[in-house]
């Protein structure tokens, strides 16, 4: 150590890039959903502060809902924890407006203070095409699957984060459906063996998994 130098560090990362062409087909009664009211921050610093994922609670809610899904639109960044979300799914308003008002109750009992202000709203919207409920749930069940949040604490460093991931970026417009999940790890290793589970579960379900930028 030397007296007036400042030595900075940071965890390796990897983007995770989730492809799959679905066909789509005219939906009946379509609902618009918005998932707003949640407080986001970096994937980095703000990871371990229990943040909730707009995507990852809209898909909750279709999930519920049993509702097929025309169109979904969750975070630009893959380094930002996702506040905001919209979908636009086929379905009944109120029975999606019911599901959507229990979730919200359950969800807030283990919310972090700065996301309490979460809402649903649901509204009747313009009739979309949508890809079948089979293919919605099984879409559901797969980021299920795909860990994200803290994975792993240091086993050296107490309260110091070791390994985590990020869902950033979820869009499905026409039956193309296109996720971005930001790994961030201490551990190369680790970090690369995150990618190969996840690379296990797309394969799974049918879905291409490909490394993009690493750092």
């Amino acid at each position: 150590e030397e007296e007036g130098e400042i030595l900075t560090s940071c965890a390796g990362g990897l983007r995770v890039k989730m492809q799959k062409q679905l066909e789509a087909k005219k939906a009946g009664n379509c609902v618009k959903i918005t998932v707003s009211g949640l407080a986001g921050g970096h994937s980095g610093s703000d990871i371990n502060k229990n943040r909730a994922n707009a995507s990852v609670i809209m898909l909750q809610l279709i999930q519920r809902a049993k509702a097929p899904i025309c169109f979904f639109e969750g975070g630009s960044k893959e380094n930002a924890i996702t506040p905001y979300a919209v979908s636009v799914v086929e379905g009944d308003a109120e029975q999606i407006r019911k599901c959507a008002d229990g979730l919200v109750s359950e969800l807030k009992g283990g919310l972090c203070p700065e996301d309490m202000s979460l809402e649903i709203t649901v509204e009747p919207t313009e009739t979309l095409c949508a890809i079948s409920l089979e293919e919605t749930m099984a879409l559901c069940g797969m980021m299920q699957e795909i860990k994200h949040g803290v994975i792993r604490m240091s086993e050296d460093m107490e309260g110091f984060l070791s390994t985590s991931a990020n869902v950033g970026v979820v869009k499905i417009e026409n039956g193309s459906v296109y996720i971005c999940v930001s790994v961030r790890s201490e551990d190369d290793g680790e970090k690369y063996g995150v990618y190969e589970e996840y690379d296990a579960v797309c394969r799974k379900y049918g879905f291409s998994c490909e490394q993009g930028q690493g750092y």
